[in-house]
């Protein structure tokens, strides 16, 4: 499987935006406790590092070509610069994806210091380098938002969760990653 043609191929990434959660009674998601307004993604930090970010609504972006349906989140988190592109196969169903068990599943998980130092966390499966920390992915709903041909666009809901070692830099001790969407 060609990886840099299925990452060049995903079009559609979130933006990043530092703000708080909400207010005004969003949706529990999955059950978590977790607050996420519908059409919302809550990242959340905990551990070496914490903080929380609110950005926008999660997809995933399936390729038929290559079978392949990534989500990506990318969020600013008290200062830190997060991302994860998590790949599995197939489409988006109401599933929980693990990657450190399940066949066929990429994970990578990225945190660094906004500066772009080396000082960092991170949560790698299947991308070729070796396997570090937890990745997981469980999806309670998905469907359809937009047909490009090539690429299909699915509104998702569910949660990413990762535990990221320190990789790099001054970085020491764990941080736990959430993304409830």
């Amino acid at each position: 499987m060609n990886r840099a043609l299925a990452v060049s191929c995903v079009a559609v990434m979130l933006t990043a935006c530092n703000s708080g959660g909400s207010s005004d009674g969003g949706d529990l998601d999955g059950g978590t406790g977790n607050l996420a307004d519908a059409g919302s993604t809550v990242v959340t930090l905990a551990g070496a590092v914490s903080g929380t970010a609110t950005v926008g609504a999660a997809t995933t972006t399936y390729t038929p070509a290559t079978g392949l349906d990534e989500l990506d989140v990318r969020a600013t988190v008290g200062g830190l610069t997060t991302q994860v592109a998590f790949f599995f196969s197939g489409l988006p169903a109401a599933a929980t994806y693990v990657a450190n068990t399940d066949a066929g599943i990429d994970c990578s998980l990225q945190i660094f210091v906004a500066d772009g130092g080396l000082d960092g966390w991170a949560a790698n499966f299947g991308s070729g380098l070796p396997d570090l920390g937890a990745c997981s992915l469980s999806l309670t709903s998905s469907a359809m938002s937009a047909d490009h041909g090539t690429q299909k666009i699915y509104s998702v809901h569910g949660a990413l969760s990762a535990t990221a070692p320190a990789h790099g830099g001054a970085a020491t001790g764990t941080v736990t990653y959430s993304a409830h969407f």
